[in-house]
């Protein structure tokens, strides 16, 4: 089930993944429609506010189809930041996404493979609504040396992911 939260508090992308992950794991278009329409009801009253960037998220999207925002991201971008988060070498992401053919995989096992370090705090739960805002900026960002802040905006997004948050991250 998705992840709880309080009335009021912000959609944790945690919740979201969990949606996500749930809807992967099965075929049947009505078992599909109640997972995302549960968790939206549950957004709706705990805190409406975020239903559209739920719905955003959701589909993939970070803005209105007619606005014309992509994020503007190839793999290359996401295997070096993949890389610099992980402390994996660019090459080693690349064989892995050979072998794995899904980004988002070889992220998460990426991070599950890594020395956790012994030092430094717990990062604080991603929030829905700012990962959203997140990819929106990403998506802005141009002219000189684009490319090297939108990957270190990805990197302290997977640095500071949770769980399977970087699987989900690196696919969006």
């Amino acid at each position: 089930g998705a992840a709880a939260w309080a009335r009021g508090a912000p959609v944790p992308y945690r919740a979201l993944c969990d949606v996500l992950l749930a809807v992967e794991a099965t075929t049947k278009r009505l078992e599909i429609t109640e997972i995302v329409r549960s968790f939206l009801a549950k957004v709706l009253v705990r805190a409406p506010g975020e239903l559209s960037d739920a719905v955003f998220l959701l589909c993939n999207k970070v803005a209105p189809q007619y606005e014309g925002i992509e994020l503007g991201i190839g793999e290359s971008l996401v295997v070096k930041a993949i890389s610099q988060s992980t402390g994996r070498q660019p090459k080693d992401v690349k064989k892995a996404f050979d072998e794995v053919g899904d980004l988002g995989t070889v992220a998460q096992q990426s991070r599950s493979s890594q020395r956790k370090l012994a030092f430094g705090a717990k990062p604080k739960p991603l929030g829905a609504a700012y990962v959203l805002r997140q990819f929106r900026d990403l998506a802005n960002i141009k002219g000189d040396k684009s490319q090297e802040r939108k990957v270190r905006v990805i990197q302290g997004r997977l640095t500071n992911a949770v769980g399977d948050e970087a699987c989900w991250i690196v696919r969006a």
